[in-house]
């Protein structure tokens, strides 16, 4: 492809004279493409020579002195993206939002360490001294030296109450957002003063350590919360939640918090609960599309094709097959995370170590005991066993 006889634009190099003046980027005549079109405003503008350059090159990751800026007035690559930015991002994107909420919240913390600085004895004199408190366009608190900020009237605590988003510039939310956020803010605000009162000292308590002896692989249906069901305390129970309460050996995520529960945490038993009446489960004796979930679907529809002889002798169309195979998965969830080599790796370092499978009924809230325990290696077949390092 051509350009029509049009000069491409000029980018200086490291042989140009310094007294010669550089060439200013013309905007090609070549057709944009998709990237231009479609992509981020930035490499639009970029590609299209709305850049200007000056200098030796319109980007620059330092300058001459070794500054972000030097006397040609290069910007940096960062400045020059966060330019284009503010003249790409409209105010009430929630790219924007998401800047504003951050800049929110990193001047508080700033502005609170600096009030921490001012009143620790043990802190430089320069932090005590000329150290500034930076002010924020939503004029939550003014430039003021930390000497200063001890009598300023910027309110910061981490409580949610004490945030003024009204004069940060955030965009609008709608009555809503706003009462749904009021409400469950209120209900949290309430269940804490209760404990608090039951039980003096218990947010302290658990503030200061986390030692679960239990972690709970289960579902993410939401009538079957961990702790409540078997009435355990915040800080007793270590949970990872997934549609249908399976287990696989490829899902990082699941690995990650198996792996942190047994090795960090020192947990000393596993449980794997499902519930009947789970729609994962459900859905998978069913020819319907749902969407990406479909593959996740595909262990337990897997476990089906298996045992189909035994799901042909029940009856059709009732619950009793969706049961078994509620209770199948559980199963085969337990046994897949016994043939982890996190969990093999613990054994053979001679930690205790029991893996359950129980099931949850949620028309009566019990738990049903499917027998299924394992408490070492010998439960396990022997290919899925590692040599003791």
């Amino acid at each position: 492809m051509s350009s029509s006889g049009s000069n491409p634009p000029a980018e200086a190099s490291s042989k140009t004279s310094p007294s010669k003046t550089a060439v200013p980027p013309q905007r090609s005549t070549i057709a944009e493409s998709p990237l231009q079109t479609h992509g981020h405003p930035f490499l639009r503008k970029l590609q299209s020579g709305g850049l200007s350059a000056t200098g030796s090159s319109a980007f620059s990751t330092t300058a001459d002195n070794g500054s972000s800026n030097n006397n040609s007035g290069r910007k940096s690559v960062d400045e020059a993206i966060a330019a284009v930015a503010a003249e790409s991002v409209g105010d009430k994107s929630p790219t924007a939002a998401a800047a504003s909420a951050a800049e929110i919240m990193i001047n508080r913390r700033l502005h609170q360490q600096s009030l921490d600085n001012a009143a620790d004895p043990g802190t430089s004199s320069t932090a005590q001294g000329s150290a500034h408190v930076h002010s924020h366009d939503g004029g939550c608190c003014s430039t003021a030296t930390t000497g200063e900020a001890q009598k300023h009237t910027y309110e910061y605590v981490s409580d949610h109450e004490s945030f003024d988003l009204e004069s940060a510039k955030l965009p609008p939310i709608s009555a809503e957002a706003r009462r749904f956020t009021d409400q469950l803010l209120g209900q949290n605000k309430t269940w804490a003063a209760k404990v608090e009162m039951e039980r003096p000292g218990f947010f302290a308590r658990l503030e200061k350590q986390q030692s679960p002896q239990v972690l709970w692989i289960g579902c993410s249906d939401s009538r079957v919360p961990a702790n409540q069901i078997v009435n355990m305390d915040p800080g007793e129970i270590f949970v990872h939640r997934n549609i249908a309460n399976v287990v696989t050996h490829t899902d990082m995520n699941l690995l990650s918090v198996l792996e942190y529960a047994v090795t960090v945490l020192k947990v000393r038993h596993i449980i794997v609960c499902g519930h009947y009446g789970c729609g994962g489960v459900a859905a998978s004796l069913t020819q319907k599309q749902y969407g990406v979930i479909d593959n996740w679907l595909r262990n337990i529809k897997d476990l089906y094709t298996i045992h189909r002889k035994k799901f042909d002798a029940l009856p059709h169309g009732g619950t009793e097959q969706q049961d078994l195979l509620t209770e199948l998965n559980v199963i085969q969830s337990a046994l897949n995370v016994c043939h982890t080599s996190i969990i093999q790796k613990a054994w053979s370092r001679g930690e205790e170590l029991s893996i359950h499978g129980w099931c949850y009924r949620l028309s009566d809230g019990r738990i049903r005991n499917l027998g299924l325990c394992i408490e070492g290696p010998g439960n396990v077949e022997d290919v899925y066993h590692v040599q003791k390092p």
